[in-house]
């Protein structure tokens, strides 16, 4: 089993921080090239980026669009869970019942993206 701890707490020779060093400089170098295929630049372009780097500095720009159409405005009522009910009563006898409820309009921007 393997339990990682931190490099100054572990006895090492002195080549051993050299090792560590590559081998974490290797593990992020990995990275960006594993980020940069994801944005889409294919090993044809990667290894050209490698043959410029050794002429000189490699700066990249990237540049991205993005685009969104208006497909509808769509309106529908919602009723509240509030209900209220008023009974007018003359005698032993109702007159009148008036029930109320709060409907609310709401109003959804449809957009494709």
């Amino acid at each position: 089993q393997r339990w990682p701890l931190p490099a100054a707490e572990v006895q090492h020779k002195y080549q051993d921080k050299f090792s560590l060093a590559e081998f974490l400089t290797h593990s992020a170098t990995a990275s960006q090239v594993n980020c940069l295929s994801f944005l889409g630049l294919s090993c044809e372009q990667l290894s050209r980026l490698h043959s410029w780097s050794t002429l000189h500095d490699v700066t990249l720009r990237f540049q991205a669009e993005e685009r969104c159409k208006f497909l509808r405005k769509q309106t529908s009522e919602v009723e509240g869970c509030a209900k209220t009910v008023v009974e007018h009563v003359e005698g032993a006898e109702v007159k009148a019942v008036v029930t109320s409820k709060v409907v609310r309009t709401v109003e959804e921007y449809l957009w494709c993206f």
